[in-house]
């Protein structure tokens, strides 16, 4: 869930099915918060909180306050959503959205309301530019995916791994020098410190199946890197360039089960005429063995923008005899 402008806010009069409805608005147009920001609108609402965009009177600039939801109060959720602040905030990039400040507001019934106000983002996401307008070209992709490593390499540099990079986390603002790509929801990011205390519980998978490595499937069997960003990153490059993920089923659960028993299909049996550069750079970063992938996002890049394809992954050495069996689909 982000501070991005599209609205989806449910039709007035009772929302999806009456006045009871748990994506009801709890802050009504004008509301003051906390004394300091002045809601503007409901943006969008999600199984965590809202977004609405408000109007902070204190410096007079447009921001992005998101809240969580009333009765999402278990420890967990809490403790992802205090360090989706605090990760965030380490992170100073153009491509990674801005967090400001964090609070607590008092509703009618007494309860606080917690919220956190960040960088508001007028534009679209990446999933629903997908959507609309299917595969994109690698032309249009390249400068997309340069931001996307960017904004990683920015999280990386300060131990900071996202865990949930997706199509629906990346924001597409249109700027006067074009269009920037904006890095947003750290609610499910850790640090890869070794003093670093986990914050879910022991064999809990947390991610979007959909786009989550091997090892957030399997947890407890290999260390969540830079490289689980770098799977996730492979994920939507394929997206972007096919229109499609890697592997189809009948359920998301058959889909995110097939990378553990079945080759990567490669991109260009969808797009024939891609680009070879971007075929093995995207199935590289889809090896099952973190080892075997780029082991950063600027890796990626480099290897989109060399002057020859970049080789097929390092043999498989001790990755072989990991918990992962490595398959590949070869050109």
């Amino acid at each position: 869930m982000t501070g991005f402008e599209k609205d989806t806010r449910p039709p007035s009069g009772g929302g999806r099915g009456g006045g009871h409805d748990p994506f009801d608005q709890r802050l009504a147009d004008g509301t003051l918060v906390a004394a300091r920001y002045r809601v503007v609108r409901l943006i969008g609402a999600g199984a965590v909180g809202e977004v609405y965009e408000a109007h902070d009177e204190t410096i007079g600039e447009a921001v992005a306050l998101k809240t969580l939801r009333q009765g999402v109060d278990d420890t967990v959720s809490i403790e992802r959503f205090r360090r989706e602040i605090q990760l965030a905030r380490k992170v100073t990039h153009r491509n990674v959205c801005r967090v400001f400040d964090v609070g607590h507001h008092p509703l009618p019934d007494g309860k606080p309301l917690v919220f956190i106000t960040m960088e508001l983002l007028r534009g679209e996401t990446l999933a629903d530019r997908i959507d609309a307008r299917g595969r994109c070209g690698t032309d249009e992709a390249l400068p997309l995916a340069r931001q996307m490593a960017e904004g990683l390499e920015a999280a990386h540099a300060v131990g900071v791994i996202h865990r949930d990079f997706k199509p629906g986390n990346l924001m597409l603002v249109d700027e006067p020098a074009g269009t920037r790509v904006v890095i947003t929801d750290f609610g499910l990011a850790r640090t890869y410190a070794l003093d670093e205390a986990a914050i879910t519980v022991t064999g809990e998978a947390v991610g979007t199946p959909l786009y989550m490595a091997p090892e957030q499937v399997v947890t407890g069997k290999t260390p969540i890197t830079r490289a689980t960003d770098v799977y996730a990153l492979g994920n939507v490059l394929y997206e972007m360039v096919t229109g499609q993920l890697p592997f189809k089923g009948s359920s998301v659960t058959v889909m995110a089960i097939k990378r553990f028993r079945e080759a990567v299909p490669s991109p260009r049996l969808v797009v024939p005429d891609l680009d070879v550069r971007w075929e093995r750079a995207i199935l590289r970063c889809l090896e099952r063995e973190p080892s075997g992938r780029f082991q950063s996002a600027a890796e990626v890049i480099a290897a989109l923008t060399a002057d020859a394809p970049p080789p097929d992954a390092p043999a498989a050495g001790n990755a072989a005899r990991g918990f992962f069996r490595r398959t590949r689909s070869r050109k």
